[in-house]
């Protein structure tokens, strides 16, 4: 993995060899990443959809407050022991 790159994802298979698993058919992919630190880079592509009045390119709102609802169950069932929380089906 390159040092320049925080983020390679491997892609390929593994192969059973009697009781342990081998990777075959791998391959690297660096992925490049924006410098900087990301919630402020998040909220700063927000501030300027909100100021030039157009949608965000990296998601919509629909994600946005799909987040929220996971994070909310997520939330509610650590606080409840860990138990299942089921998200509205809207």
């Amino acid at each position: 993995m390159s040092l320049l790159s925080p983020l390679t994802l491997l892609h390929g298979e593994f192969e059973q060899k009697g009781n342990q698993f081998m990777p075959v058919n791998q391959r690297q992919e660096v992925l490049e990443l924006e410098t900087g630190e990301p919630l402020q880079r998040v909220c700063d592509r927000f501030v300027v959809s909100i100021l030039k009045n157009t949608p965000s390119e990296v998601s919509s709102g629909w994600v946005g407050t799909k987040l929220v609802e996971i994070l909310d169950a997520l939330t509610a069932s650590l606080q409840q022991g860990g138990k299942p929380v089921f998200l509205r089906k809207n």
